[in-house]
């Protein structure tokens, strides 16, 4: 088997594992968490993209967690990337951070970022997130095996509460990827996305 593809599976099953031990942990009913999906596109050419660093998709899986009185909101998680318009088969692995800042509704104890009122939809919302990520390619070729990458990206988003239990969360945003052991130029990504929050412990909670 070739060696990229050994250290797909190698982290797929990491992710597996992860995401069974969340399912049946004790603590799931008193937790959140979020799945999402964001394309990337390029903005700028260079040797880069190239190279096989231009538009992607990225998959993450996250825990959420926030401050008590101020809405300041952590999602750190597990980051997949999967490159789609090049031949080398460049996937990455890594850890993201992303923090979310309710611009509008700061200072506030809100149950969120699910919630069932329909009262003050854009207020209690949108946010302004800030998100590092370091990841660790895979590729069929060589010289782009092992790349260190770090990303930096800023989004705005709205939480849409489809029910006490998921929350719907359009994402749009810029990215700025770094190669800090190539010698690859930075490069720029516009970003769409979309994620889920499933948060279980609202049930439990109004038991």
């Amino acid at each position: 088997m070739p060696f990229y593809l050994l250290n797909i599976l190698i982290v797929l099953r990491i992710l597996i594992c992860f995401s069974i031990i969340l399912l049946f942990s004790p603590t799931i009913g008193y937790s959140q968490f979020s799945l999402e999906s964001r394309f990337n596109l390029a903005t700028t050419t260079s040797d880069s993209e190239v190279s096989g660093f231009n538009e992607h998709i990225d998959l993450s899986l996250h825990y959420w967690t926030r401050l008590k009185k101020v809405r300041i909101e952590f999602y750190p998680g597990l980051i997949y990337q999967n490159y789609i318009n090049n031949d080398e088969g460049i996937h990455g692995f890594g850890l993201t951070i992303p923090t979310a800042f309710y611009i509008l509704d700061m200072i506030n104890d809100c149950d969120c970022p699910t919630f069932s009122k329909n009262d003050y939809f854009i207020e209690k919302g949108l946010f302004l997130r800030l998100a590092p990520s370091y990841l660790k390619t895979t590729s069929s070729e060589e010289s782009l095996n092992s790349i260190d990458i770090a990303a930096g990206e800023i989004n705005v988003g709205l939480d849409i509460g489809v029910s006490d239990l998921i929350t719907l969360t359009p994402l749009l945003g810029y990215k700025q990827q770094f190669y800090p052991n190539s010698d690859f130029e930075t490069n720029g990504f516009i970003q769409v996305g979309l994620s889920m929050l499933w948060r279980p412990d609202y049930k439990r909670r109004y038991r």
